[in-house]
């Protein structure tokens, strides 16, 4: 089996040419893979520097596709996916470095299963990050290779389909066609939402500890830039998703966070709504969120609870303003 690596990427050289780095140093031979990186529209200066860099590949028969315009994610990776030869598709971003067993790992796995699947490998934060900041620890211990151990009966460990990610994942190219690949007519959430039609389709998804990346998630590094984006996916990533696939929030998603449905739903889901709403105030998430940032190199201060707390917190914000912003109540 052989893969195609499709990376988008926009105004980040110096990024990308880390995982470039890594992927010129893989454990399977050149001729098995090939590369092909996808300009979302940088600058131009950002965009030669990028170019040059995927012709210093050595040996990989590696592309660089320039989009002109930045048109989203979802549509740069999709022009990667249609200039592809290869029957296995792997996915990452430009701010990932993979272990140098990363494409031989996901190759094993789809080997060895013989099957319709999508594969998600480990993804951590670097270890320098997670050693200095509370909150990147915080953060770190949410990636997927932190939830989940390998299978105890040694068969493939099948997971929700909310944890594909367009940073560490397989697919075979044929079953992306089938699905229709991303979706280009939303801003955010397109991996999620991808994941959701493959999974709907029978495709499970499958975690592969092996197959293993370090990403240099610079939002991690600041509570405030990641409360900011998680705002923005309840606000606009979480109702988009809920429009195109009606209730599979509540199957895999934070359904907590919704209003309850009195007669639609469990008694024991709306209790359950009822006392997050109880629960969580802004107020005290902001004081809270304070004393995290103030304490956050201190490696004895590290509070979980309250990291998950202020960011619930955020999320249910984003929530209200939604359902009030539908019911027209603001403007």
């Amino acid at each position: 089996m052989k893969a195609s690596v499709v990376i988008p990427t926009l105004n980040h050289p110096e990024a990308i040419k880390r995982t470039l780095n890594a992927l010129n140093t893989q454990t399977v031979r050149a001729d098995q893979y090939e590369v092909i990186v996808v300009d979302d529209g940088s600058a131009e200066e950002h965009r030669s520097a990028i170019e040059r860099f995927v012709a210093l590949l050595t040996g990989i028969d590696a592309t660089f596709i320039y989009q002109g315009v930045n048109s989203g994610k979802a549509k740069a990776v999709n022009a990667g996916l249609r200039r592809a030869k290869y029957e296995l598709v792997l996915l990452t971003d430009d701010d990932c470095v993979p272990a140098e067993d990363w494409i031989g790992s996901h190759i094993r796995i789809h080997e060895r299963i013989r099957g319709s699947a999508s594969v998600v490998g480990h993804i951590t934060l670097p270890f320098e990050w997670i050693n200095a900041s509370n909150f990147c620890r915080y953060i770190n211990s949410r990636y997927i290779g932190n939830r989940f151990n390998r299978s105890g009966n040694g068969k493939p460990l099948v997971v929700p389909p909310k944890f594909f990610s367009g940073g560490n994942v397989s697919v075979p190219l044929e079953i992306l066609i089938r699905v229709g690949m991303f979706n280009e007519s939303i801003s955010r959430g397109q991996d999620v939402e991808l994941g959701f039609r493959l999974w709907e389709a029978g495709i499970p998804l499958i975690y592969c500890p092996n197959a293993s990346i370090v990403h240099y998630a610079e939002t991690a590094r600041d509570i405030d830039r990641w409360i900011s984006v998680l705002i923005k996916a309840f606000y606009y990533s979480v109702p988009q998703f809920e429009k195109l696939h009606p209730g599979a929030s509540s199957r895999f998603g934070h359904w907590f966070l919704a209003r309850a449905q009195y007669g639609q739903e469990s008694i024991h889901r709306i209790v359950i709504k009822y006392l997050v709403r109880s629960i969580l105030h802004h107020e005290i998430a902001e004081l809270l969120k304070t004393i995290l940032k103030r304490m956050d190199r201190n490696r004895f201060f590290f509070w979980p609870a309250a990291f998950k707390y202020v960011l619930a917190s955020a999320c249910l914000e984003a929530v209200k303003e939604h359902e009030q912003l539908s019911k027209g109540t603001i403007t």
